[in-house]
């Protein structure tokens, strides 16, 4: 999904290398929402039977409800609904058809369920290494706009 969305925002020449946490950030929230979705496959997952025998709502139902505003309200901090790409002046092009469905349909091809104890555990690693990652990134981007690599916005 990152590389995805790396990928149709350079093409549509709106990503800057200061907004790229913003787009780790809506592949980690999407990838997330994709967990709950398949978590949630049945009527039946949506409610959980506690010891005592009474019925709450799933913790994967909250999951999914948080991780698709995520998506919606940072898809739109970096023009990935048609609202937000009118803003920013971008138009869209009837061969390039929506940016969202692009993307959604790119992970629909790279994306496998992970069972559902393996993902806390997944999700805590995948912080972990984006974290080094943006530190990383952040440190070489510095290093570059002292050189003079990087033209201000």
């Amino acid at each position: 999904m990152f590389k995805n969305a790396c990928s149709i925002l350079i093409n549509k020449k709106m990503l800057h290398p200061e907004d790229i946490h913003l787009v780790v950030i809506f592949a980690q929230e999407y990838w997330t929402y994709l967990q709950a979705v398949k978590n949630l496959q049945k009527p039946d997952d949506h409610i959980n039977t506690t010891a005592s025998g009474y019925l709450q709502p799933s913790p994967w139902v909250n999951i999914r409800n948080t991780a698709q505003k995520s998506v919606r309200e940072v898809g739109s901090l970096i023009g990935l609904d048609p609202f937000s790409r009118g803003r920013m002046g971008v138009k869209d092009t009837e061969e390039e058809g929506d940016l969202l469905e692009q993307l959604m349909e790119g992970s629909k091809k790279v994306h496998q369920v992970e069972p559902e104890e393996d993902f806390l555990e997944r999700r805590r690693k995948r912080e972990e290494d984006l974290n080094k990652w943006m530190d990383k990134t952040s440190k070489e981007y510095e290093e570059r706009k002292k050189n003079g690599e990087y033209n201000n916005r």
